[in-house]
């Protein structure tokens, strides 16, 4: 009976047709899709009789950066992305409707219509933010607020790049390469296109950091560091990334700890575990060693705090309560 109200009940059945519709329609397309799991099941949960829709968007817009439009295509249309057949970006997007319509054109018309207003935002912003540099910005995150109690940004921005400033030798990384990322690796937080799109932070800075002249290393550590996102992602491939993301898990574990956010057992909303596991895999990768120890990391991020004196001091039951935190992800 459901069948013939246009609602395919089985979930498992919604999400194979919709996985059997998309790659029927890159072929179509003489495309390849862009694999998104996560969109998969979202769209899944948001239809009954899915039907895929394929749709297109301006030339122009090929200009950005691929990570830009999938990003946009997913996060505000919940569209699917692709690329051409040698990895470039493609301007054709699919998009799952929730029946099958009589006039399918008509669809698709409707989505190209949003989706080239969304992007046309996105090429305004491409274009006028390199217009002031990396470095120009980094003024400006003295205005942003890291967290209340915990100071602003370009405080949190001292203390990383004091870290790995002090800590080169043992994190395997070029001292200036890796203080010259940290110092604008939080600089593309005040770009329009970050500030209208956040889940490009990192991404874009690695861009804009290029376009400025910065050295690769410098622009690769940018676009990573804020890599591992989750338990299971990929670790960064460059050392000063991975030098970054071991001061900022510190950074961040200590001031939290110092204000009491402590996570408990039903609540972490600062991923406070999050920066723990992920410390843990910076430090235990075999394929770009570091020589030093969770307590050395710990005791150096606790003196970036106190020597700043901006904000709070890092006292040693602070340290050692963190340091326990860890211990527990361990077991």
């Amino acid at each position: 009976w459901l069948q013939t109200r246009w609602v395919v009940a089985n979930r498992a059945v919604r999400k194979a047709q919709i996985a059997e519709g998309l790659a029927e329609a890159a072929r179509a397309a003489n495309v390849c899709l862009i694999q998104d799991d996560d969109l998969v099941e979202e769209v899944t949960d948001l239809t009954e009789w899915p039907h895929v829709i394929t749709g297109h968007y301006d030339e122009d817009y090929l200009r950005l950066p691929i990570e830009v439009s999938r990003i946009e295509l997913k996060h505000h249309q919940r569209c699917f992305a692709t690329q051409s057949r040698d990895g470039k970006t493609a301007n054709v997007f699919f998009a799952v409707a929730n029946i099958q319509s009589k006039q399918p054109e008509a669809v698709a018309e409707g989505n190209e219509r949003v989706v080239n207003a969304r992007l046309a935002d996105a090429v305004f912003f491409f274009d006028r933010d390199p217009k002031e540099s990396l470095e120009d910005r980094v003024e400006k995150l003295s205005e942003i607020v890291f967290q209340d109690g915990l100071g602003m940004v370009g405080d949190q921005v001292g203390r990383l790049r004091g870290f790995v400033l002090d800590k080169a030798a043992s994190l395997g990384v070029d001292a200036n390469a890796a203080q010259r990322a940290a110092y604008l690796c939080k600089s593309d937080l005040t770009t329009g296109l970050v500030g209208e799109f956040p889940e490009l932070q990192g991404y874009m800075g690695g861009i804009y950091g290029d376009m400025d002249g910065e050295s690769h290393d410098v622009a690769t550590a940018i676009a990573e560091h804020y890599m591992p996102a989750g338990a299971e992602d990929a670790l960064p491939e460059s050392a000063i990334a991975r030098a970054i993301g071991i001061a900022e898990r510190a950074d961040k574990l200590l001031g939290y700890f110092h204000l009491g956010r402590i996570p408990t057992a039903s609540a972490d909303p600062f991923g406070l575990r999050r920066a723990a596991i992920g410390l843990i895999r910076l430090l235990a990768d075999d394929a770009l060693p570091m020589h030093v120890t969770v307590d050395e990391v710990l005791k150096e991020a606790a003196k970036q705090w106190n020597q700043q004196r901006v904000t709070i001091a890092i006292s040693e039951a602070t340290h050692a309560a963190v340091m326990q935190f860890i211990h527990e992800r361990l077991l």
